[in-house]
């Protein structure tokens, strides 16, 4: 299936060629809705794989208290496309 017909990515002009392989990105979010007890606040758990190897493994409390698991995972997907944006723009500058 392919969802995204004619969407390019943004290159910036001073990158280099890349010199190897292509390589798989995946990453898995989740948000736990209201998981500590005392101030109630929502835990976000992101991991981040590279050809089937683990690269980041990201665990933190969120700083604002949620209403909703909606606006919880919202808040855990966002911050995992910053990683994974931040991930890829480092993979391109070694030329990956």
């Amino acid at each position: 299936l392919d969802f995204y017909k004619g969407v390019e990515e943004d290159i910036p002009i001073d990158i280099p060629e890349p010199r190897g392989n292509a390589v798989e990105t995946h990453c898995f979010v989740d948000a736990s809705h209201a998981s500590e007890n005392l101030q109630r606040r929502s835990q976000t758990r992101i991991l981040i794989f590279i050809n089937k190897a683990p690269i980041i493994f990201y665990s933190k409390r969120q700083n604002s208290g949620e209403t909703s698991t909606f606006g919880a995972e919202f808040t855990a997907c966002r911050k995992a496309v910053e990683l994974l944006r931040g991930l890829r723009y480092k993979l391109r500058m070694f030329g990956v």
